[in-house]
């Protein structure tokens, strides 16, 4: 039973220190001052987004519709995480449309992730994820992406997406 209390206090004592840490953390963060639309809005598809979109825009299954296309194109997401789910994702949603992409993560690219993560390459082995995967979407795609890469002393820079969908 000892043990047992020994371990209570122990991990009390741990919860008490990670508090602190997240109140430490708090004072630290730098106020953000960011206009609160950050991207300017179109109210409507250019000749070559209609081309590009159009095939998806007609299938009566996707149900998307122009107005629905247009939604896509002013939408604004963050992605945290350019890894094994971020990657796709960041793939998939500036495929389909999606005007603006924030990707954050804090990791470089490894060797061991591009069998899976097939936004990096080779070449970008030691780089940001958040960097690579900005690199293929925007030759990908033309939209909208801004990176960060994330650490205790960028201090929370990736406020500026609460604008985000």
């Amino acid at each position: 039973m000892n043990d047992l209390q020994e371990e209570n206090v122990r991990l009390k004592k741990r919860i008490q220190e990670l508090e602190a840490e997240i109140v430490r953390l708090k004072e630290r963060r730098e106020p953000v001052d960011f206009p609160p639309q950050l991207f300017e809005k179109v109210s409507r598809l250019t000749s070559p987004e209609i081309a590009r979109y159009g095939r998806q825009l007609i299938l009566p299954s996707y149900r998307i519709t122009m107005p629905g296309q247009l939604a896509l194109r002013n939408a604004s997401v963050l992605i945290v995480g350019a890894g094994g789910l971020g990657a796709p994702a960041a793939l998939y949603l500036s495929a389909m449309g999606v005007g603006h992409l924030g990707i954050v993560d804090h990791d470089t690219v490894d060797l061991s992730n591009l069998h899976r993560q097939v936004i990096h390459n080779e070449s970008r082995v030691g780089v940001s994820k958040a960097v690579s995967a900005k690199m293929t979407v925007e030759a990908y795609a033309s939209l909208n992406v801004t990176d960060v890469v994330y650490s205790d002393e960028a201090h929370m820079t990736f406020v500026k997406f609460t604008a985000t969908d």
